[in-house]
């Protein structure tokens, strides 16, 4: 036996007596124990176990299951701070001088059984809503059904190794509670995952610190001035505008031939050897202040080394081929790009990033396009960052239980179109949810105003549209309390226009449009 087991053996024996003064010393008595402890805890492990073949139910769930079901984000942060505290415990107990009480750890170990089962519980009612789906909801499920028994064994363990003293139940102990706590980081990477999407740890890890964003550049010599260079820095500051799905000024800037047809300024927008007189250079020297500059005001404007690449590439002939070493380089425009090759890697880290986790939410959103009726695409018209929903057609029911269960997406949702759906007022506390929320298109559907106070929590929407429903004056005066609001829609409303045109006197940057408005 090893002086390791004999401490262990010998810490336990000692710390039967300080137990018994917590808890009745007949629970520690043989047959008592096997009905106070072992069995209800295998019992636990059964019921655990079952409920991971137990299928979501997505109708009739009443309201209790929701009420009770949404506690579970509380309550796991208790087991999961109780579980990895004995973890911690154990390994001073047997590495380091620092002993810690049987006694203590076996209260913290009852304490994490409890409140494991009961957040289990919670977790799978929340699962059974319907209001989670898709893969990172499944792997959740199991992890955190794998950690409420993990706990629940290794509780055994310990209990079943305070009676017998076998070395090799010791070591299952340990090797049960490690391995707990291993699972436990995989099921909270996962439940965060549905909360915020399955980047939100790693979308700003450092580039060093992560072999999936490690960016393999070329060598200055070997790069293509537009395809390289220009393109890097236009997809990061000027494409969100002028792309496929929002060509402003109907200039597309995502390909070269739209570069050279243009758009409908009169001045052309890319003259080979002449950047003075290429509306592209033209429009971002401007000042600040002038109405064409471009990027707009609010947007990141170009740096001054991307306007000196920009100039040297249009003077050099602009054309889509020429590398860095087939053009003419002087010493200072070398130094340029040269200086330049760090922030360039900076903008192709980030864009690799941004396709990945574009990526990973078009895989969640796949999940539930078909089953709810949906069609999910990268919203152009602000960057191709964010989700845009709408309808698919012919449209399905839709109501307020559907939407609840795009919630892994709503941290990622820049603009929605439900358009005669069933949407009521009660849903709008899930659409209160969605931070990046532009545009807002609830025409033809079921809310009457009062949830509209919880739209006052969306600092990004710009714009809404409640043509067709059944508001009136009194709920009206929520939109006033919309922050960044800018237009909204009222055609056919129960919005009298003597309140529309007292509201549009004394707030004339909000524009109140009577038309039906756009779908997208």
């Amino acid at each position: 036996m090893s002086n390791n087991f004999r401490a262990s053996s010998s810490r336990y024996s000692s710390e039967d007596k300080k137990l018994n003064r917590i808890v009745p010393e007949i629970w520690f008595q043989p047959k008592v124990r096997v009905y106070a402890f072992y069995l209800p805890l295998s019992i636990a492990v059964m019921l655990l176990l079952t409920l991971l073949f137990v299928p979501s139910n997505e109708e009739n769930v009443s309201g209790m299951v929701y009420f009770l079901g949404r506690f579970h984000p509380l309550i796991i942060h208790f087991p999961i701070v109780l579980v990895v505290l004995v973890f911690v415990f154990e390994l001073l107990s047997r590495f380091t001088p620092f002993k810690i009480s049987s006694s203590v750890t076996m209260l913290l170990l009852m304490a994490a059984v409890v409140l494991s089962v009961v957040s289990v519980i919670a977790g799978f009612l929340l699962y059974y809503t319907g209001e989670y789906t898709g893969t990172v909801m499944l792997w959740h499920k199991w992890a955190g059904i794998g950690v409420g028994v993990g706990i629940l064994v290794a509780t055994l363990l310990f209990l079943i190794f305070r009676q017998v003293r076998n070395p090799k139940l010791d070591k299952a102990y340990l090797f049960v509670l490690a391995g707990t706590n291993l699972l436990l980081l995989f099921a909270s990477h996962q439940g965060g995952s549905l909360t915020h999407g399955t980047t939100y740890l790693t979308e700003y890890m450092p580039q060093w610190f992560s072999s999936e964003g490690e960016v393999v550049m070329k060598p200055v010599e070997e790069m293509i001035i537009y395809e390289d260079i220009v393109v890097t820095f236009l997809d990061a500051k000027c494409m969100s505008c002028h792309n496929e799905n929002k060509t402003k000024g109907d200039l597309l800037m995502t390909t070269y031939q739209g570069l050279v047809e243009g758009g409908k300024s009169e001045m052309p927008v890319l003259v080979p050897h002449e950047a003075e007189n290429s509306g592209i250079y033209h429009r971002v020297t401007l000042p600040e202040d002038d109405d064409d500059h471009m990027p707009p005001e609010g947007k990141a404007p170009l740096s001054e080394e991307e306007k000196f690449i920009l100039k040297w590439w249009i003077s050099e002939g602009a054309s889509p081929t020429l590398t860095v070493q087939e053009a003419q380089t002087d010493s200072v425009t070398r130094q340029m790009i040269d200086a330049y090759t760090a922030e360039l890697t900076n903008l192709y880290f980030a864009r690799q990033n941004r396709q990945r986790k574009m990526e990973e939410l078009l895989a969640i959103a796949a999940d539930m396009e078909k089953e709810l009726g949906i069609v999910v695409q990268p919203d152009q018209e602000y960057g191709g960052e964010y989700l845009a929903v709408s309808m698919a057609f012919p449209p399905t029911a839709f109501g307020d239980n559907e939407l609840a269960r795009l919630s892994p997406l709503f941290s990622n949702i820049s603009k929605i179109s439900l358009v005669g759906s069933n949407i009521t007022d009660d849903g709008l506390y899930h659409i209160g949810k969605m931070s990046p929320l532009k545009e807002l298109i609830l025409q033809q559907t079921d809310i009457k105003g009062s949830g509209l106070s919880y739209l006052t929590q969306l600092n990004n929407l710009s714009v809404l549209n409640l043509s067709k429903t059944k508001i009136d004056d009194a709920e009206f005066l929520h939109i006033m309390r919309i922050p960044s609001l800018q237009t909204v829609y009222l055609n056919q409303t129960e919005v009298s226009p003597a309140l529309l045109e007292a509201f549009q006197k004394n707030n004339p940057n909000l524009r109140i449009q009577l038309d039906r408005g756009e779908y997208f």
